[in-house]
């Protein structure tokens, strides 16, 4: 079971996983990014997550491939460390950008400079 909260401030889409992700996260991460124009920046705090599984850690990849496409931007923040284990177990810790120490207060400029990759 799972359950997200999204905010949203112009083309910063901020996204809080909690639990294991299942399909309907995606469905509804992608009903928010449907009604962005232009480039978004999406931030995927996982911090509560508890497991993404194969279906997840896919999810991920397409959606950055999809923001890329879009000129927009994937960060992932603040890592559980079960998430931190799947990442690495998969060799995908350095395929995404992931943000430690990021508020939504200081605005999305930001997120590039505080990113480990």
């Amino acid at each position: 079971m799972n359950h997200i909260d999204v905010t949203r401030q112009g083309q910063c889409i901020y996204v809080r996983l909690t639990g294991e992700f299942a399909r309907d996260a995606a469905v509804d991460m992608d009903a928010v990014l449907a009604a962005v124009s232009g480039p978004p920046t999406f931030v995927l705090d996982l911090a509560n997550a508890c497991h993404l599984g194969g279906p997840g850690i896919a999810y991920l990849i397409k959606l950055q491939t999809r923001l890329s496409t879009l000129g927009g931007a994937l960060f992932l923040r603040d890592l559980s460390d079960s998430v931190t284990t799947e990442l690495a177990m998969r060799d995908l810790s350095g395929f995404f950008r992931v943000v430690d120490g990021w508020d939504d207060d200081m605005g999305e400029e930001i997120l590039p400079l505080l990113a480990i990759r």
